[in-house]
């Protein structure tokens, strides 16, 4: 069994590499790493009382504030799929109004203007 203190520092480095995966935009491996790093912090967190207490606190604290940069990166990844969905549908509704416009005349149309009546 290893040390929590270890699995901390384990963790971190997992924080870390998950962070990473999402500033590049690949959120389904960070998800799987996220997943790892909960698993080896309540991990730590089950053996909390072998250690020092002001070591695992430290270590949590680093791993908060990991996390707190994790959520930031998260937020901002959203924001750039929201914006990037808002201009989809712009251009799907311009597309949609310049289709209608174009549209063929319609056989019940008469293709040449009558001048005498």
């Amino acid at each position: 069994m290893e040390d929590p203190l270890t699995l901390l520092e384990q963790a971190l480095e997992v924080a870390g590499e998950e962070l990473l995966l999402l500033a590049e935009g690949d959120v389904d491996q960070a998800e799987e790493l996220a997943k790892h790093r909960a698993e080896l912090a309540d991990s730590a967190w089950r053996m909390r009382e072998t250690v020092d207490k002001k070591q695992m606190r430290q270590a949590l604290q680093r791993l908060r504030d990991l996390n707190e940069q994790i959520v930031g990166e998260t937020r901002t990844q959203r924001n750039l799929v929201r914006d990037e969905l808002r201009r989809i549908q712009g251009e799907r509704k311009r597309f949609e109004a310049y289709g209608a416009r174009t549209l063929p005349p319609s056989a019940s149309d008469p293709r040449f203007l009558d001048r005498k009546s």
